[in-house]
């Protein structure tokens, strides 16, 4: 077997962990012609250098041989971490035929700062409550006796920042430090800014913007200054010299401020105004004092999650003109980023970018869905305006501080038509990785797919996000909780929940003790059903997926408080609703159950999971009281929900659904047929076509795969009438969209209030492709365990794909020939897996199998 893809906290040579025996993991993969391969122990070596490693010498931590299948969530059990040490591992395995493995190639982690709490510097400007503070830049001048050996800067900001020296930047950052809730805690970066450092002078430069803290937006009715009203700076510099000695030098009262910078204005959702006239400023040009402040309310912690980051720039297709003056071009597909254009102006000339990502009958960019009742229309909306300098070699509008969702730009004050070869789109998001592929037969589908995989990656930044372009962008926890199964097929999503479970769990909470409706919360909101479960059901899916017991450990009290808010909000006869329901199947289409339904099912299917984790937890109390009160639950459901004949009562699709998936129906087989052949004559009588909504709608298609009626599930998912998830497919949709009707031919627009082409609750959806087509499922993560039964819909002839399993990879493909399914299955290192083929369970272990059936 191969060792590979190392990781310390989920991440790659990490810079700064917080955790004192941090956790190690590593992915197994097989050789060439290699079968049966378990790992059956390991061996770790973590050392305090590269050289005392390359020796094989584990002088902080030799593990020995340990008898482990495992291969991710091994706790570091050597000698005490200080911080700022910096860690050296790697590993070797026994396989299960007793063959002992060479060790892996090396990789590393360095501890972080462990309780820092910095003072922040700011420019104290006056701020009405009507006004936003303009960027400011912030700086010293630091002089070196030689060149550091290391330099490395810890920095974080109340705001969003990025950091000079010499005139570069240390590294692209953006959106730093990102959106966590500001009122409890802020999140910190450590860059390696070595090779930036000269001996002598060198210049230091903040460049500071409002961003999510102290920005206009993410609130209903309009309000400014929601965390603060100032950007503020927290930066430590330590340098290191060859002879040991060591500098710091921090962000403090010495430093200078200066306004007049280029960039006049950020907002996240407005946009930015740029005079390139203006010089970028040195130190020299900076007069304006400095306040600092301690925030002893705020934890600084180090960033646990992948970076935003660019992962791929786009080339515009085509330039339009509309009309005079006005040009628009088109980048292909919807995204979430921002334009980098080259212009040819002449100084003073004004340019004005606006963004979205749909276009009206005249071939302008469409701009009405980008008010929702937080922003008035006369306010700057995803807009970026620019003063050129006048360089005759071009220059580059390349706007920061912000973020866009779109696919179309219209560009006003230009003389003549820019070349599509002058504009670039850069596509960033959460750098998660993508784990997984799925494609078939119907070319519909597949680009549904690829819809999917746009929005996720234009809805994953730094949080969950509902939409990338208008006046909402906010980590909605009741998307995530729909869309998460479909995450955790495609990608690798434990750093990224990892950070976003304490904007969930521990900063989100309401008077009360339930979750928000939205992480990190911003607002006066109340309870939400099926919103704030996601407390609950999110980190019970990241367990189930990824093992982590200490996610549940650290946020279990939190998730109880919750479970009792539901438990002491119940009805006597301990059915939930209508109160506190919220939101209900929202955009339904005429499927939706009752709200009392659908809050007593979530009741009772929270209470189950909480019975499961408490057994993980090792809470035998807790896991009893559980269980035993989920059993009242779900004969209270019985008994106000299910009719004789099995209908269910105020139900809908959405009801059928909830019933099947949350496993809510009783141990009667003849009443559970009833009940699935309601479902199923509901589904029919629909046409088959979509009436749920976000509660409903994910849990349509695995429902109908419980009670074996893929082919209602197939012929749901070929729907090509609206709605249906492949009708935006049909008229050009890159994204998911929030509406099924979001534009029809028959009536143009949806509701102008609410109509993002940019969202990801609908696809999940995608859920199905791996569940029910390739039939992958998790079975037990004691043994690696996984279970292949694909569902070989009529509407297919062949499907094929993978995911990731358990730091494994498992592959699925089937087809239809002359009659007769083949299905080829590989089946990755460490793994075991049961295929259900032709009436008959199959158990293999690693490697690559084909079944036939006449």
């Amino acid at each position: 077997m191969l060792i590979h893809s190392l990781k310390t906290e989920y991440l790659t040579n990490p810079s700064a962990v917080e955790e004192a025996q941090p956790r190690l993991g590593w992915r197994l993969s097989c050789e060439e012609g290699e079968t049966d391969a378990v790992q059956a122990a390991y061996r770790i070596l973590v050392a305090s250098s590269e050289e005392i490693l390359a020796k094989d010498i584990g002088d902080l931590w030799d593990s020995g041989l340990v008898s482990c299948r495992n291969t991710s969530q091994i706790r570091y059990a050597g000698k005490s971490l200080s911080p700022r040490q910096d860690c050296f591992w790697k590993v070797q395995i026994l396989d299960g035929k007793g063959n002992l493995s060479p060790f892996s190639e090396g990789a590393g982690f360095r501890m972080g700062l462990m309780g820092w709490q910095p003072d922040f510097i700011y420019y104290d400007r006056p701020v009405a409550d009507s006004e936003l503070a303009p960027p400011v830049a912030m700086g010293r001048k630091v002089s070196l006796r030689e060149k550091p050996a290391r330099a490395t800067l810890y920095i974080t900001a109340l705001g969003v920042y990025n950091f000079y020296i010499n005139g570069s930047a240390c590294e692209e950052l953006i959106l730093a430090p990102e959106w966590t809730s500001y009122f409890y805690r802020v999140q910190y970066r450590a860059l390696d800014v070595t090779d930036c450092l000269n001996a002598g002078e060198n210049e230091l430069i903040a460049l500071l913007g409002n961003g999510w803290y102290c920005g206009m937006w993410q609130h209903w009715p309009p309000k400014n200054h929601i965390y603060g009203t100032h950007p503020q700076l927290a930066a430590r510099l330590e340098i290191e010299y060859a002879d040991g000695s060591e500098e710091i030098i921090l962000a403090d009262e010495s430093w200078r401020a200066t306004e007049r910078i280029p960039l006049t204005f950020a907002g996240i959702y407005e946009g930015t105004f740029t005079d390139a006239r203006i010089p970028f400023p040195g130190v020299s040009d900076m007069a304006l004092p400095v306040k600092a402040i301690s925030h002893p309310e705020i934890s600084v912690a180090a960033q646990p999650n992948e970076p935003i980051a660019v992962s791929r720039v786009i080339r515009a297709k085509s330039v339009t003109q509309p009309k005079p003056g006005v040009f628009v071009a088109d980048f292909g597909e919807n995204i979430a980023g921002r334009i980098s254009l080259r212009l040819f102006g002449k100084a003073g000339q004004k340019i004005e970018i606006f963004h979205n990502e749909v276009l009206n009958p005249d071939g302008t960019v469409y701009a009405d869905n980008l008010v929702a009742g937080h922003f008035v229309k006369d306010v700057d909306r995803q807009i970026v305006r620019y003063i050129c300098r006048g360089d005759e070699q071009g220059e580059i509008c390349r706007p920061d501080f912000t973020y866009m969702g779109f696919r179309y730009i219209e560009i006003t004050g230009l003389d003549t038509a820019p070349d599509t070869n002058d504009l670039a789109a850069e596509v960033f998001g959460s750098a998660v990785e993508q784990t997984a592929h799925f494609s078939c037969s119907d070319a519909d589908v597949n680009r549904l797919q690829e819809n999917i995989l746009r929005s996720s990656r234009a809805n994953l930044m730094s949080v969950p996000t509902d939409c990338p372009q208008r006046d909402e962008r906010c980590g909605y926890t009741g998307d995530m909780q729909f869309f998460l199964p479909t995450a955790l097929h495609n990608f690798d999503m434990a750093a990224f929940l990892k950070k976003w479970f304490v904007d969930l769990c521990q900063d989100s909470r309401l008077e009360g003790g339930c979750f928000a409706d939205h992480a990190p919360k911003y607002g006066p909101w109340g309870p939400n059903i099926g919103w704030g479960e996601a407390g609950i059901i999110c980190p019970y899916l990241a367990w189930r997926e990824y093992g982590d017991v200490e996610n549940l450990r650290l946020h279990f009290e939190a998730i109880e408080d919750h479970m009792h808010y539901l438990w002491r909000t119940a009805n006597p006869d301990l059915t939930h609703g209508p109160d506190s329901c919220g939101n209900g199947d929202w955009l339904d289409n005429g499927g939706a159950a009752s709200r009392e339904l659908i809050a007593t099912a979530y009741f009772a299917y929270c209470t189950e999971l909480m019975a499961e984790m408490a057994h993980a937890l090792g809470k035998r109390y807790r896991e009893g009281h559980y269980r035993s009160l989920a059993k009242k639950i779900r004969h209270a459901f019985h008994q106000n929900f299910i009719a004789p004949d099995g209908s269910l009562i105020g139900g809908g699709v959405t009801g059928y659904a909830l019933a099947f998936t949350m496993d809510l129906l009783p141990d009667d087989a003849d009443l559970r047929r009833k009940t699935a052949d309601a479902f199923a004559k509901a589904v029919e009588d629909s046409g088959c076509r979509i009436t749920t909504g976000f509660i409903g709608t994910p849990r349509l298609l695995p429902a109908l795969h419980i009670i074996g009626r893929d082919d209602l599930a197939g012929r749901l998912l070929m729907q090509r009438e609206c709605p249906s998830w492949l009708y935006p497919v049909t008229v050009g949709a890159t994204t998911v969209w929030e509406r099924y009707n979001g534009w029809t031919e028959k009536d143009g627009f949806a509701d102008s209030g609410m109509n993002s082409f940019n969202h990801f609750a609908f696809g999940a959806v995608g859920d199905y492709f791996f569940g029910g087509i390739l039939g992958i499922s998790l079975a037990d993560s004691d043994t690696h365990t996984v279970n292949i039964a694909p569902a070989y819909i009529a509407e297919l002839s062949h499907a094929e794909g993978s995911r990731r399993v358990y730091d494994s990879e498992v592959s699925v493909a089937w087809k239809r020939e002359n009659g007769s399914i083949c299905l080829d299955v590989t089946v990755g290192a460490n793994l075991t897996a049961k295929i259900f083929f032709g009436g008959k369970e199959h158990i293999c272990g690693s490697g690559s199998y084909t079944f036939i059936e006449e």
